[in-house]
């Protein structure tokens, strides 16, 4: 499993294409808030200005579907398809696309707790 920012998966784009080229049954868990968040975190309380570190929202579900994986999250119904994965072959690696700010997954909002840890 790896879990990472859409700012890394972006820069990460062609481990994906490995990983589904090999078949290898990897969950990979993208937490999508449009940011670099690391920077965000660091840089916004120190007052420095973070247009260059936040972006438009990127369509990576998109980008997966074009290798051959995905998974959007939105709603914790949503999830329903990873556990078909997790009890299927799993020859693929399924990517999990998922918004982590509070009130953007219903019930609850943000991504579940598990995967927060």
């Amino acid at each position: 499993m790896a879990a990472l920012g859409d700012g890394g998966a972006l820069m990460g784009a062609s481990d994906l294409e490995t990983l589904v080229r090999l078949g290898l049954p990897m969950v990979v868990v993208v937490y999508n808030d449009d940011a670099y968040g690391a920077e965000v975190h660091h840089f916004g309380p120190e007052g420095f200005p973070l247009d260059t570190v936040r972006f438009p929202p990127v369509d990576l579900t998109s980008i997966a579907a074009g290798f051959g994986t995905t998974l959007t999250v939105r709603t914790v119904a949503d999830l329903a398809p990873a556990e078909h994965w997790l009890h299927g072959p799993r020859d693929t690696p399924l990517l999990i696309d998922g918004d982590p700010r509070p009130g953007r997954l219903v019930a609850g909002g943000g991504l579940p707790q598990p995967l927060m840890r």
